[in-house]
């Protein structure tokens, strides 16, 4: 077997969770009800927590990576910002060659694949999409963890657009 190498992909976990829950609606909008994430029957409040735990231990693992350097981590915002630049520091790391003109080129594949407007749109979407007590939330038990990873763990600035969000997650703290 050829060499194993690790790498891990790092997003801001909230839009990670903007993401998920917008992959969610996407897919019960097409008629599918299996949730992307959330158990079956879990309620919005237990997924959000078991989100969270998770992330933490995620966020911490790569920290950890980052200080010992131990594995390379590739930030999803750099690989959508400057995919060439991405592409070349990981056939560097990975000793192949890659083609990001392709990836740029799957039109077919970033439709099925995308729930914000465009890649560019789905950095910071948190600001406009997440109601301000998940972040809260997120601010309070991530916050350590995502300031030493280089992300700002400000409020937004703008007032959620919750047109796009569900109920659950638009309106007041779950009960």
């Amino acid at each position: 077997l050829p060499p194993l190498r690790v790498i891990a992909l790092l997003r801001d976990p909230r839009d990670t969770f903007v993401s998920i829950t917008s992959f969610t609606q996407k897919r019960e909008s097409d008629g599918r009800q299996q949730s992307m994430g959330r158990k079956p029957g879990e309620s919005h409040e237990t997924w959000l927590n078991r989100h969270l735990e998770r992330q933490k231990e995620r966020l911490r693992w790569i920290h950890e990576a980052l200080d010992n350097g131990t594995m390379p981590v590739v930030r999803y915002e750099d690989l959508v910002l400057d995919l060439e630049g991405e592409a070349r520091r990981l056939e560097e790391i990975l000793g192949v060659e890659l083609d990001p003109a392709a990836v740029s080129a799957d039109s077919k594949m970033r439709r099925k694949h995308v729930s914000a407007e465009s890649p560019e749109a789905s950095i910071g979407r948190w600001r406009r999409e997440m109601a301000p007590h998940v972040v809260k939330r997120f601010n309070e038990e991530l916050g350590d963890e995502m300031r030493a990873l280089g992300f700002d763990v400000s409020e937004p600035l703008e007032t959620p657009s919750h047109e796009a969000a569900s109920p659950s997650q638009s309106t007041a703290p779950s009960t």
